[in-house]
This record gives C-alpha cells, structure tokens and sequence, in this order.
C-alpha cells in the first residue's frame, strides 16, 4: 500500500491517492511494482468478489437520523463543529463563539470527496433562518487558506476566493426576498469553478464569471457556515458528474 500522484501536468489534483499493488524486490534490493512500468490499471477481484461501480451522483435530503458516514470534516485544530439533522434539513454550526468569529465564511465546514474534476453541485439555503451576521454556502474547499465558493449573508449572494492569506469578493447581488436560495458550483477540469443562484431552482443567474482554482489540492464540494453560533440550515445537497 503506498502513495501516488498523478504525473500528468493537466491532471484533476485530489492530493495523495493510496493505491494497492504486488511489490517484487529485484537482485539489486530495490522493489519493483508492476515490472516498472507504475501502479497497475487493474487487478483481480479479491476471493471472487464481483466489482460494484461507484455511484453516479450524490444526493443527500438529510431525512436520515443521522448524517451520511460519507460527510467530512477538514483538518483544522481551529475548527469545531456542531452538526443536527432533523426533519429533512441539516443545521450546520461553528462550535463555540471562538470558532464563529475566526473565519466570517468557513467557521464551520462540512465536505463531500469528489472523484472528478467536472462536476456540478446544488444546495439549497433557508434564508428564514439565517441569523444576523451569519454568512452560509457552497464551496470547494481544500483547507481554510485554499477555497473557493458562493455564499448568503448581509442581505447578499457573493462569490469568494481564497488563496494564502489574500481573500478577495469576486462579485455580489441581492439575495432575492425568498424563502429558500439555490446555489450552484459548475466545476470544469478541477480548476475552473463558476457560481450560480436561484430563487426557485429553475432560473439561474451566473456570478462572478470563471473563478480560477488551481491552488486548491484535494477540493472537497464544502456547506460552510461563519459569521455565527447559532448556525444555518440546509435542505439538501447534490452532486452530480460532468462532461467538459
């Protein structure tokens, strides 16, 4: 069992993938995998199992008693966080006043793995309960110094970038007076992201035009919360593969 990346400059980077192979060790003491030629494309299905496909699009309604086992949580001493899911919406919270008022966008953050670097996600926002000073979005999310994303708050819908410390707003509307906001992440070769919002899920308007994000490893499709402790609630979540 060992590491790998991708050698392909225009790859999708999802960071280090583990990968599973014979190692041979030759005369000289060195191991082989594969007789040199890298990770093997395939290999036999273990004790006659037959291989199931992955799942073609993610849909999560949060009707479940639980969260999905498949949700997770960034690498973050900084970040804690308060999950509920109850009557088919997710409550998604900074834990403590700390956390709410480190980071205004991702003070909590929850994240589903992409295996694809095209791909569209939807959610949708209940902006009844958004509270005073809460901002809540969709974002791409590989840690809190790399992420991408659009999000509701202060009576606004904006898209933002991050990238080491230099955070920057790319574009922003008035959030329409509505009970509920769509948002949309299109994502094309991992890299090339843009932001969508709709009042009923049906009429879209694009913000901020391509936003670039090259600079986000492993990006993760992220619900981010900031800006309070009392948390914004999310109907549901889909992603869904792509061709360019």
């Amino acid at each position: 069992l060992y590491h790998a990346y991708s050698k392909r400059v225009d790859a999708f980077s999802i960071g280090r993938e583990a990968l599973l192979d014979e190692v041979k060790w030759g005369e000289n003491g060195w191991p082989v995998i594969n007789e040199g030629r890298g990770p093997s494309g395939t290999a036999p299905s273990p004790i006659d199992s037959t291989e199931r496909p992955g799942a073609v699009e993610f849909f999560d309604g949060f009707t479940a008693p639980q969260l999905d086992a498949s949700w997770q949580w960034p690498m973050s001493g900084e970040q804690t966080v308060s999950v509920e899911v109850a009557s088919g919406h997710l409550v998604l919270a900074p834990s403590g006043a700390a956390a709410a008022s480190v980071d205004k966008l991702t003070g909590a953050v929850l994240g589903q793995r992409v295996r694809s670097g095209d791909y569209v996600a939807t959610t949708v926002v209940d902006a009844r309960a958004m509270a005073t000073g809460a901002n809540a979005g969709l974002s791409a999310y590989g840690w809190r110094q790399e992420a991408a994303g659009i999000s509701i708050g202060g009576g606004r819908v904006f898209v933002w970038r991050r990238e080491g410390q230099e955070e920057r707003t790319i574009a922003a509307a008035s959030v329409p007076t509505v009970p509920s906001v769509y948002l949309r992440m299109s994502v094309t070769n991992g890299e090339q992201f843009r932001f969508a919002y709709s009042a009923n899920g049906r009429e879209w308007k694009e913000l901020g035009g391509i936003v670039l994000g090259s600079h986000i490893e492993e990006a993760h499709v992220a619900l981010t919360v900031g800006g309070t402790t009392q948390g914004a609630r999310f109907d549901w979540v889909k992603v869904t593969p792509a061709h360019p």
